[in-house]
């Protein structure tokens, strides 16, 4: 990824491009909850950091809800916020 904004939206489809999957799929994986996404009109869109902890392997949290997103959202040693 070339941003480095940690608030940056991607569209389904730029989304699709850095997973190099089809949007349909990315669709489907923020549809099942695996991918959180944030809905703004009609569109869709997935925050970069929800992006990257998906790349990484970590499952959705509850702070993936939380937008504008927080500093310690981004840490990978962070607690979890849900309790």
């Amino acid at each position: 990824m070339t941003s480095t904004d940690p608030y940056a939206l991607l569209t389904r489809a730029e989304a699709a491009e850095h997973l190099r999957v089809t949007k349909n799929y990315v669709s489907e994986l923020t549809r099942s909850g695996r991918l959180h996404s944030v809905r703004m009109g009609k569109r869709v869109l997935v925050p970069r950091c929800s992006l990257e902890r998906f790349i990484r392997g970590e499952a959705a949290t509850e702070t993936d809800n939380q937008w504008p997103p927080t500093p310690s959202m981004f840490s990978a040693d962070a607690p979890s916020r849900a309790e």
